[in-house]
């Protein structure tokens, strides 16, 4: 069994101990002709981890599309977000100011290529109710719940008005609507 396998505590009882060994990095976007080869040497460090989380700096697309704010837009080839899941990154946030450098079209993509790979998005989503959702896991007998928000939008991207439920989006702390409970509540239990 390996340390990236849900394990349950060797403790049970009423209260059980386990310990979980979270890795957070900032900033990641893999725009390289060869993406698992050039981050091999952190594939090793990332696998000591029981959580991968990651800020998922760009946009991965297959389109044409650009965000007409983006300044030197951040877009890579779909089949770049392979090595993120390669390397290990379970939770990748996409509330930052380069999700919807490809448009939304983009952003649909990313989502769905990071699925593609077992890597949960958060702070963004096909909908306001996606964008708004934790990213929940269990691991070590323990359920940890991510949220990814960023101040950081172009108007058009942000839940509040301009965001309509059947639009991509992206989390941000000033919409109106409140972030759901429901997910932190399912992983408190």
């Amino acid at each position: 069994m390996t340390n990236r396998q849900q394990r349950e505590p060797e403790q049970k009882g009423e209260l059980m101990s386990a310990q979980l060994r979270i890795l957070a990095v900032g900033d990641v976007f893999v725009d390289r002709a060869a993406p698992a080869a050039d981050f091999s040497a952190l594939a090793e460090l990332l696998a000591t981890g029981d959580l991968v989380f990651g800020n998922c700096e760009g946009a991965y697309s297959a389109s044409a599309d650009r965000a007409p704010q983006a300044r030197g837009p951040q877009v890579a080839a779909v089949e770049n977000a392979a090595a993120l899941g390669t390397l290990g990154f379970d939770v990748m946030s996409l509330s930052n100011n380069h999700s919807v450098d490809g448009g939304h079209q983009g952003l649909r993509q990313t989502v769905d290529a990071l699925r593609a790979q077992g890597v949960l998005p958060v702070g963004a989503g096909m909908n306001l109710a996606e964008a708004l959702e934790p990213a929940v896991l269990k691991r070590e007998g323990l359920t940890v719940a991510f949220v990814a928000l960023s101040t950081v939008f172009p108007a058009a991207t942000r839940p509040a008005r301009a965001c309509p439920a059947s639009r991509p989006c992206v989390r941000t702390p000033s919409t109106s609507t409140p972030m759901p409970r429901t997910g932190i509540r399912a992983a408190h239990h």
